[in-house]
């Protein structure tokens, strides 16, 4: 690797480190990310039934969640809908008592 090569990747380094940076210091990351219990949480996933959080990564701190959260923005990353939860899919009740399986709402979302 050339001696320039090496400086290019470093001002690179640094130019991504910043943009990191600022998505965290203006909360512009497209992701939640909160604490809980003495762990953070970064969402990937909602459900589609009733805005549950499908799917997350978990984390030590919450500076850690939000910089993966800046990252997967950087990156493009988009939250994923799920078409329904488990938590939902188990709190599935019938709309109608005569017609048990035809159209069915969540309890718990709805």
């Amino acid at each position: 690797m050339s001696f320039e090569l090496g400086v290019q990747l470093a001002k690179e380094f640094v130019l991504q480190e910043k943009r990191i940076s600022d998505i965290i210091k203006n909360k512009e990351y497209q992701f939640d990310v909160w604490e809980e219990d003495g762990k953070a949480y970064l969402q990937t996933a909602i459900c589609n039934v009733g805005g549950c959080t499908a799917e997350f990564l978990t984390f030590d701190s919450l500076e850690e969640a939000k910089k993966q959260a800046a990252i997967m923005t950087l990156n493009g990353k988009k939250m994923k809908t799920v078409s329904i939860c488990s938590e939902c899919e188990n709190e599935l009740k019938p709309m109608w008592d005569d017609a048990p399986n035809f159209v069915k709402y969540c309890s718990k979302c709805g």
